[in-house]
């Protein structure tokens, strides 16, 4: 259901943005106005990117996680855990 309701948003957002691109087409032309609306949804990606990774920054990973991370390298060599 929840990949059925992103399908969808997904297309509402496509098709808002073709009516806006030839609702802004009538003043400025197709080729700006496709300019326009791609410039728009640039500053719309920045904003998620900044927002996600700021988010991503404070995210600590776990303790036990982050210690058996750092043995795979030795596992994969053939060596045994010093505990």
């Amino acid at each position: 259901m929840l990949s059925g309701a992103g399908v969808a948003v997904h297309m509402v957002l496509l098709f808002l943005s073709i009516a806006a691109w030839w609702g802004i087409a009538q003043w400025i032309g197709h080729a700006w106005s496709g300019v326009v609306i791609a410039a728009v949804w640039g500053v719309v990606a920045l904003i998620l990117y900044a927002s996600g990774r700021s988010r991503l920054r404070r995210v600590q990973g776990l303790s036990r996680t982050v210690e058996t991370t750092k043995q795979i390298p030795d596992a994969l060599a053939g060596k045994e855990d010093s505990r």
